[in-house]
């Protein structure tokens, strides 16, 4: 691959959507995973929201009568200090009506503690899939929302989508310089 410079890659991937950045130019080189961080880092990382579905029943155990609440949050901003640590705050509690009641359950679960088994919805963007993911090294922040490896984020969320070429199993794709080239393969050889 010729070289270019860090800015001439990240005007190129300005134009590439996240999710390709991530699984497909992040692991090409260094440079294009230091550049394709750098492309990431900024809109695209503003538009996940990371939420959580609570039972508002008194028991732990969810039946089909429960009221049922969620708590998305937002990106808000990285950590000084370790960078690779998103914030995500501004709350915000469905149905409202149970803000409060839903609030309490949240202060009950996370004094106990979520654990890393604890499944989080992320979507990215308004428009984008809603995923059930893991995040085992999401933090809760005091009042102020959870503190997310915004790496793992990316991983977890991108990872669990398709890609278009891995939907149709009977074709393999080459990649050579300037051109794609599909060669059909008899299933399952």
């Amino acid at each position: 691959m010729p070289y270019l410079p860090d800015e001439l890659w990240l005007r190129i991937l300005h134009h590439v959507p996240p999710q390709d950045i991530w699984l497909g130019v992040r692991p090409i080189n260094k440079q294009l995973a230091a550049c394709a961080e750098d492309a990431v880092t900024g809109e695209p990382i503003s538009k996940f929201t990371v939420g959580i579905t609570l039972s508002l029943a008194a028991g732990q155990h969810h039946r089909w009568y429960d009221v049922r609440a969620s708590i998305t949050f937002t990106f808000k901003e990285f950590n000084e200090r370790n960078a690779q640590y998103a914030l995500f705050g501004n709350c915000l509690v469905h149905p409202q009506n149970c803000h409060d009641r839903t609030m309490e359950k949240w202060n009950q679960i996370t004094a106990k503690g979520l654990g890393d088994r604890q499944e989080w919805k992320v979507q990215h963007g308004y428009e984008g899939d809603m995923r059930t993911v893991r995040l085992p090294r999401l933090v809760v922040a005091d009042g102020e929302g959870v503190w997310c490896d915004w790496k793992e984020l990316f991983d977890a969320y991108f990872s669990t989508s398709k890609r278009p070429y891995q939907e149709d199993k009977s074709t393999v794709t080459h990649a050579s310089v300037g051109e794609w080239r599909f060669i059909e393969v008899e299933p399952g050889a």
